[in-house]
């Protein structure tokens, strides 16, 4: 009998300071091509000193799926986020000082948030999301009608994490660009993804037309929900719609090798095992009329 080791490859990755979401998808998108190309890798962060929330998210996601590294710097920026972790607030008592100590950043860390829908569970992460939001108002100095639409999406779409990825945890992390006024909120999962959610789905209702990545991401967004009782489905929709309708926005939704930008459905030519989300949030000029109620299913 002979057995054959796969050599492992390295996948080395380098930092980016790109503010633009364009470049910064095409460097997901090429991280994304390596590792599904390769059977056996592991990432090498000696390069790695800064990136965006959408790469620290994606990229401590995919450790989480598989956890193989080297080099990771102990210093700076990295460790400031507690990258490639994250904090498990279930984990630690002192998450909430932890989050207050960056106050008079322009970013927070990783948080690396339970999807149990045990009581206790679901209050802590209630508590988190909210104290995230709240951070979000002290750190850009929101008004309030922007909170309450920024809590709202940021609460859907976690929410949408703990009902359907099948998965222990959720990430979430943001960034403010003082020069340039914007705001960039990250969600991700390592669970399933939106077809396998289709697919496993026990139900009255039939699904059976959803065949691949880019219709289950159309169907999610029209409320076509696999929740099994008669909750709504329209969350996905409904924070799309405040984010650039209400808020101005910018809104990317990634889920197997698909990819929404905004009302644009495409084959992103490369597969994330899971669910990805990145908000832009523009305060250039703020729209002052926002109300999140003309919005709420």
């Amino acid at each position: 009998i002979k057995l054959y080791i796969r050599a492992v490859q390295t996948i080395k990755i380098n930092t980016t300071r790109e503010n633009g979401l364009g470049p910064q998808m095409a460097s997901i998108r090429d991280i994304l091509v390596q590792t599904n190309t390769l059977q056996n890798y592991q990432f090498d962060f000696s390069n790695f000193k800064f990136a965006p929330p959408s790469l620290s998210v994606l990229l401590s996601a995919l450790v989480e799926q598989n956890p193989k590294f080297i080099n990771i710097p102990n210093t700076g920026y990295l460790k400031t986020i507690n990258f490639p972790v994250g904090i498990q607030p279930d984990l630690i008592q002192n998450w909430s000082s932890i989050l207050d100590s960056f106050s008079n950043k322009s970013f927070i860390p990783l948080i690396h948030f339970p999807t149990s829908k045990r009581l206790d569970i679901a209050q802590l992460r209630n508590d988190v999301i909210s104290k995230a939001c709240q951070m979000i108002g002290v750190i850009v100095n929101l008004p309030p009608n922007y909170m309450n639409g920024i809590n709202y999406i940021i609460s859907e779409f976690t929410d949408n994490i703990i009902d359907h990825a099948n998965t222990d945890r959720g990430w979430l992390s943001l960034q403010y660009y003082p020069q340039n006024l914007v705001l960039d909120i990250c969600i991700a999962d390592s669970g399933r993804g939106l077809l396998k959610a289709y697919q496993d789905y026990k139900g009255p209702r039939d699904f059976s037309s959803i065949k691949n990545h880019l219709d289950a991401i159309n169907f999610a967004i029209k409320g076509q929900s696999t929740k099994q009782d008669s909750e709504r489905g329209f969350g996905l929709h409904t924070s799309r719609e405040m984010l650039i309708e209400g808020l101005n926005g910018k809104f990317i939704f990634c889920s197997g090798n698909g990819m929404m930008y905004n009302y644009d459905l495409f084959d992103f030519k490369a597969t994330y095992n899971g669910t990805f989300l990145i908000l832009r949030i523009p305060f250039t000029e703020p729209n002052r009329n926002f109300n999140v109620y003309k919005f709420v299913e």
